[in-house]
This record gives C-alpha cells, structure tokens and sequence, in this order.
C-alpha cells in the first residue's frame, strides 16, 4: 500500500528496444481497499462513507500487469493527471481478466466478544465486473494511507506547498519532452522481471514487444 513501486520514463530507440530518460520515482501501484478492512480502520471507513455520502466497498483491483495507454485529462487539484486505458484506447477503462467484486460492509458486534466487526452488508449486494472505470496516474498528498485514494490508481506524493514534489517531478518529465500530445503508454510488470533479482532500480534500457 506505500509508494515502493519504481516508476521511470522510457523512449523507444529503435524497434523494440526503448531507452530510459528519467528514473526513477517511487509511486504507489497496490490498492489498500483489495481485502476487508480491519477494525483498526473504522474511523478511515466512517469518515470516508460520511463525507463521501456513499457505502464502502471493499475488493478493488490495481492496475493489473500489462499495457496501456495514458491520455492527459484534469485533475480535481488543478493538476493534469493521465488516464490508464485498455492500450489503443482512451475511456479510464481497463478490461479485466478476472473479475472485479466490490463488496459493501458494515459494523456489527461479535456474537461472542461483543467486540464491533466489519460484516457484508446485507441490504446490498455485491457488485461483479470485468472491467475497472476511471483509472488515473494521479497525484495524492496522503503519506501512507488512504481509503480515497486506494481504489486501485496509481498515484505519487505531492502535498501543497511542499517542492520539490515527486508528481510534479514525474509531470515535469513528460512537458520536457513534449509529450502532452502524444502518445504515451504504461507498461505495468513485475520489478525482478524487468529489472533482474537484486537490482536496485529500473535497467537502461527494455525490450518491450507490442508497442
């Protein structure tokens, strides 16, 4: 759940080998809100559902392992955040795999310790789907923790008034090389399959097929 994802730019040289430019920052790929919440977080849960004005689900899905494609659109911050796609296209729409199943929770009390627990809840159902809606690259000024941003972005620090930043970094990568018109794709893998067993960061260069 902390932002121990390396995350770096890469430009293709030739065919398919890509060269890196920039890297790498740490970024946060895992959603906190994939298993039931524990009861140390109930004041999170209950802060988020009354100022969201909504029920909270659990059994949210990261971006999974793959290629997409990213497309600049606003963010509620002012920044410019980047749409993650099924590649070749632009919607915040990922295709799953396997499905998604959001589950709504509540607090109950333990029928034998009487002790306060999270159980489904029971007037709602749980919701099943194969695809995964609105899906950023996005900034977020939580240090750790987060049931808002947690529904399976990925995200980098940038709390206001403190620079440098790493998503203004990360931004500042894509504006120095023109690239907020053009198109951009994130490739999503495991670090030791791309990097090799024991690397420390991201490798020179790749050799990625299918883009």
């Amino acid at each position: 759940p902390y932002r121990n994802s390396p995350l770096a730019l890469y430009e293709r040289s030739e065919g398919e080998l890509w060269v890196k430019r920039h890297g790498d920052l740490m970024c946060r790929s895992t959603t906190t809100t994939a298993q039931p919440p524990a009861i140390t977080d109930r004041g999170a849960v209950e802060s988020f559902s009354r100022e969201r004005g909504t029920r909270y689900r659990w059994g949210h899905v990261s971006v999974p392992f793959g290629r997409y494609s990213l497309t600049p659109t606003p963010w509620r911050t002012g920044d410019t955040a980047l749409l993650v796609s099924t590649l070749h296209s632009t919607g915040g729409t990922i295709a799953l795999e396997e499905p998604q199943v959001l589950t709504c929770v509540t607090i109950a009390s333990d029928e034998v310790t009487g002790e306060p627990v999270f159980v489904p809840d029971p007037e709602m159902g749980a919701l099943v789907s194969y695809v995964k809606e609105w899906c950023f690259i996005h900034p977020s000024s939580t240090g750790v923790w987060s049931h808002r941003d947690s529904l399976g972005c990925i995200n980098l620090f940038k709390r206001p008034g403190e620079n440098p930043n790493d998503y203004d970094t990360f931004w500042g990568w894509i504006e120095e090389h023109g690239l907020t018109r053009e198109p951009l794709a994130l490739v999503v893998a495991p670090f030791e399959e791309l990097a090799g067993e024991g690397a420390e960061e991201l490798p020179r260069t790749l050799t990625l097929e299918g883009l």
